[in-house]
């Protein structure tokens, strides 16, 4: 088993090739070290590193490479002894013992047709670990934008429960000079409550989300987790929204390692037919005795011991059971055929929602940034303004300090969206699949 800094490298730190079924072209895939921001760049390191489910997924890969040295070898020899309670009277003497050896050999070509559909098998072990792969950084990835949402929320509440907290004492100022009425107090004081115990929602999800991060990383669930207030605006995810939108149907259909694990078990399941069709044919089985004489008088060749060469083969007469045999392996391929065709159509499906979403995302980042915050900004400080000149009621206060709450919540929600999505365009599309090593790659 190779190590752990070696089994499961970072995306982005290389590129090395994967096996591919027969048929599949494999694509060359774009990397950069600086591929991720680099505080999420650690903690994917860490979790490729310490998964327990891919540290299991790989061992069944190499487990399944064990096979074919098993399947393409000849059945175990036979060694045969007998012994004869009562001697075998013969014209040179009496039978005494017996030994034999007989070695069984398959009909031509099931041995190269059981090592095609081990090698077949282990590719979809391969992609299975592949797959596994990309789902973990596609956990983390959204996990951590998670994190960093709820970060923000808690920011954001907490500066407009402050502003807030100062309307309040302007409100308390002027009603006890006379200039402000009770209802205003009474409304500012409502919209503190709301604002508090929508600050301690925000507070409480971080630690269920927190603890579900630090397990994705197989650590303490209390584990401290560091989260850059700029991580959304990083570059590197710039770059990435760049490669996700020249991601097309075609290039995630050829390069989904979970398609990829279909391809492999089917071109197994064919192998499986052609290797089903060989039991109408018979096996072998060559051998050879030796009998041991006991000397007599009489005839010169007496107590000369005999070896005899044997030759047995079966006889496949019930076509029935051979039959079945193959139709059995044709529905088995049937069944994996249909199962990938409708793989595809739920990937080509996600592909076209999850570019949806990234377009979304990208459209409401535009607007919050450049157009509905400014504005709700603007719109605050005109509407305390008016307020304390008596042009305005503070109600209309209060509904700009909404906007502007639910506009900030917005922008850092779409951002959020506009990561998570992005890590998924590219789970869908298998790009972390090429940063292997050689030895994970059993080679």
């Amino acid at each position: 088993m190779p190590q752990s800094n070696a089994l499961l490298p970072v995306p982005g730190e290389g590129s090395l090739g994967t096996v591919s079924t027969q048929g599949r072209q494999a694509e060359p895939r774009a990397s950069a070290p600086g591929r991720f921001p680099e505080t999420l760049h650690g903690y994917l390191r860490s979790a490729l590193e310490n998964s327990a489910k891919l540290r299991g997924s790989f061992a069944a890969y190499q487990a399944a490479l064990k096979k074919r040295p098993q399947v393409t070898a000849l059945a175990d020899p036979r060694l045969t002894y007998g012994y004869f309670l009562r001697s075998v009277e013969t014209r040179v003497g009496a039978q005494q013992h017996r030994l034999g050896m007989s070695q069984a050999f398959p009909w031509f070509g099931t041995l190269a047709l059981r090592g095609d559909e081990a090698d077949f098998e282990a590719h979809a072990a391969f992609y299975r670990f592949l797959s596994l792969k990309n789902e973990l950084v596609f956990d983390v990835t959204k996990t951590y934008a998670e994190l960093v949402y709820l970060h923000a929320a808690v920011r954001i509440a907490e500066e407009t429960l402050q502003l807030v907290q100062s309307w309040e004492k302007v409100l308390q100022v002027r009603f006890r000079s006379g200039i402000g009425t009770h209802s205003d107090l009474v409304r500012v004081q409502t919209e503190l409550g709301q604002l508090e115990d929508r600050l301690a929602e925000f507070r409480e999800v971080r630690q269920p989300t927190q603890v579900a991060f630090n397990a994705l990383l197989n650590r303490p669930t209390t584990a401290p987790i560091h989260i850059p207030p700029s991580l959304l605006l990083d570059p590197a995810l710039d770059a990435e929204a760049s490669a996700a939108r020249q991601l097309t149907e075609e290039t995630v259909l050829t390069g989904n390692p979970g398609l990829a694990r279909f391809d492999a078990l089917i071109q197994a399941r064919r192998v499986g037919v052609e290797l089903a069709g060989k039991t109408a044919y018979p096996d072998f089985t060559l051998g050879l005795d030796y009998i041991a004489m006991d000397k007599r008088p009489g005839p010169t060749d007496s107590g000369k011991d005999a070896l005899m060469p044997t030759l047995s083969m079966t006889l496949p007469i019930y076509g029935q059971k051979n039959q079945a045999r193959v139709e059995e392996a044709v529905l088995r391929q049937y069944s994996l055929e249909a199962q990938r065709r409708d793989s595809a159509a739920v990937l080509a499906s996600d592909f076209a929602r999850a570019r949806f979403a990234l377009r979304d995302a990208e459209r409401k980042t535009a607007l919050f940034t450049h157009t509905l915050l400014p504005k709700a900004e603007e719109s605050i400080e005109a509407s305390f303004t008016a307020y304390e000149s008596g042009e305005a009621g503070f109600l209309d206060v209060l509904d700009s300090g909404r906007r502007l709450l639910d506009f900030e919540l917005s922008l850092s929600r779409a951002r959020t969206d506009r990561a998570i999505v992005i890590a998924k365009l590219f789970m869908l599309r298998g790009g972390y699949s090429d940063f292997l090593s050689v030895e994970e790659r059993g080679r």
